[in-house]
């Protein structure tokens, strides 16, 4: 039996994984613009938090960032956030 050695992925190796599976999908999906959906909670002017999202492939959501400053924790607004972002996507299909 073939023994199977798994290493650390270098920053090339993971460029190299990234570009393997982009071109798959875009075998697989016709290609679509990015929708980028950042938003932010404010309090008197200051972001608290915010989350950072883009949708590609025409339908599919990334979250990249969720972030909610830490004395603000705990009052709702990551999940307000949250559902915030899942209502645009959903809004643009």
């Amino acid at each position: 039996m073939k023994t199977i050695e798994i290493l650390a992925a270098t920053e090339k190796d993971a460029e190299f994984i990234e570009s393997c599976v982009a071109q798959y999908i875009d075998n697989q999906i016709p290609p679509a613009p990015t929708i980028y959906m950042n938003r932010c909670v404010k309090e008197n002017g200051e972001v608290v938090g915010g989350v950072l999202a883009e949708i590609q492939y025409k339908n599919v959501l990334f979250v990249d960032v969720l972030w909610v400053k830490e004395d603000c924790r705990n009052k709702g607004y990551a999940t307000a956030l949250m559902n915030d972002i899942e209502k645009q996507a959903i809004e643009a299909g």
